[in-house]
């Protein structure tokens, strides 16, 4: 049997251990190749920015049962499947303290604001979908009507336009300065 004694030390034991997982960051595993990507934007990071991450919009008729982010894939694995929803850059707004035009996880309550999201996001979709068609036209001009500056493209990714001047480049991302359609 339990004593009360040995519940409290239980108790006791565990909330110290709960408290080091935490302040240890092992809680939620942060991937370190976002790191080389967030130390620049901070370094870069001025009013006005705005910038644009690769989102896209599940079908929920076409996916599996349950979710996609907990199959165990490594990271690497995952970013070139079509049927995974990206996790990565899930934590770039706290991080960098940047603005985002939207983000998969950022899910508001109103109608209205639900609406607005989603639209978003389609929008930010279709920017990227454009983006590897080679429609760059019509992508600089959606992302200027949105008052996008800056867009995270993963690395291997070809974008070369005068319009997208790369101002950062690591093994996993690039990020562009996104000069508006005038």
């Amino acid at each position: 049997a339990i004593t009360p004694r040995l519940a409290v030390t239980l108790l006791v034991g565990l909330s110290f251990l709960g408290i080091a997982v935490s302040g240890g960051r092992g809680a939620f595993r942060v991937p370190s190749e976002e790191e080389g990507l967030y130390k620049k934007v901070r370094s870069i990071l001025a009013e006005g920015q705005l910038y644009a991450l690769p989102a896209r919009v599940p079908d929920p008729a076409r996916s599996p049962r349950g979710s996609s982010s907990s199959d165990f894939r490594p990271i690497s694995q995952k970013r070139n499947k079509s049927d995974v929803i990206s996790i990565d850059l899930q934590r770039f707004r706290l991080a960098t303290g940047a603005p985002i035009l939207v983000d998969f996880k950022s899910i508001p309550y109103r109608d209205v604001e639900v609406i607005a999201w989603l639209n978003r996001l389609r929008e930010v979709e279709l920017v990227y979908g454009w983006l590897l068609e080679g429609k760059i036209d019509a992508a600089v001009v959606e992302l200027s009507k949105n008052r996008v500056t800056h867009l995270v493209w993963p690395r291997g990714g070809i974008l070369k336009d005068p319009r997208f001047i790369q101002i950062y480049e690591d093994e996993y991302y690039q990020l562009f300065e996104v000069i508006p359609d005038r």
